[in-house]
């Protein structure tokens, strides 16, 4: 059953992908930041960009940062992150975290985390503009409590101006035992934001600015820190917008877990539905293959790893 899964599941996804269209090779600007403290509580900020790779592990196996490890301001926000790397770095709109060594997780400060893929289709096509972002799972491997702040992003939104802006989240968090949740397992608090003003992570909330400190233009806002525990499917959170081209979209989800604990199968999206509602096939096959399109490309590395 799992290899016939596994032949079909990019076939689908590349199909969904390309209803939505290949964002333009000139775009290289998806992006995924987070901010905490690493095993010695020592602050930091790392950053993965579309189509980067080449560099160091930001950290070391036991949570600590690297000493090795690249730093830069790549996104020009005025502060210098620890750099990581694109595992699909031939395909612009999809980011998928990796370490040094391909098909293998990788350390974020207190966290392991595997299968993290992330995908847009800015500018947007046929009255869709998206941003998914996913793990597999995310696990606190460390003997302390870990907490960070993860923000997702892209610029150059162009389509659609106006319409229906949907935020979706799920996921499910496992204690030490392997339980659902409990006391002291951990949480998870989701946002999602719209930014008219093109900022990359719409200056959404972190422990320093993710963005600028103050608001350029005006927001739609989403989920609005929501906190989930345990096993979390909330209703989509459906809202109007009517914006000027370009604009940018983000998500981000605040994590805390305790040691042994892990977050499983997170899934966070934004999309935006024009005024013209997309035919219903076209809109099956976008939301299925979106997601399944970074998902398939880990599958294949890891046989291969």
């Amino acid at each position: 059953m799992t290899t016939r899964f596994s032949k079909w599941l990019p076939a689908l996804a590349l199909a969904g992908f390309a209803l939505l269209g290949s964002p333009p090779s000139a775009r290289a600007v998806l992006s995924l930041e987070s901010q905490g403290l690493d095993i010695n509580g020592v602050a930091f900020r790392v950053l993965f960009r579309d189509n980067v790779t080449g560099n160091p592990d930001p950290f070391l196996a036991n949570g600590a940062i690297n000493p090795a490890a690249t730093v830069a301001d790549l996104d020009g926000d005025g502060f210098a992150e620890l750099i990581g790397n694109d595992a699909n770095p031939t395909v612009t709109g999809s980011l998928v975290l990796a370490g040094a060594t391909a098909g293998v997780p990788i350390q974020i400060g207190r966290f392991l985390v595997n299968g993290s893929s992330h995908l847009s289709n800015s500018p947007g096509t046929s009255g869709i503009g998206t941003l998914v972002s996913q793990s597999l799972n995310v696990i606190n491997n460390t003997g302390a409590t870990g907490e960070q702040r993860v923000a997702v992003s892209d610029t150059g939104f162009a389509v659609p101006t106006s319409g229906t802006m949907i935020s979706s989240a799920s996921g499910t968090i496992l204690n030490s035992a392997g339980g659902i949740g409990g006391a002291g397992a951990g949480s998870v608090a989701v946002f999602s934001r719209d930014d008219d003003a093109n900022r990359l992570f719409g200056n959404l909330t972190g422990f320093f600015p993710f963005g600028p400190a103050t608001p350029a233009g005006g927001v739609v806002d989403g989920f609005t820190g929501q906190l989930f525990t345990g096993l979390y499917n909330p209703p989509q959170v459906v809202v109007p917008f009517n914006f000027t081209a370009p604009y940018s979209k983000s998500v981000q989800f605040n994590i805390t877990l305790a040691a042994g604990s892990s977050l499983n199968q997170r899934f966070d999206a934004l999309t935006n539905i024009g005024t013209v509602v997309p035919e219903p096939g076209t809109m099956v096959l976008a939301f299925t293959g979106l997601p399944l399109l970074a998902v398939g490309a880990w599958r294949r590395r890891r046989a291969h790893a």
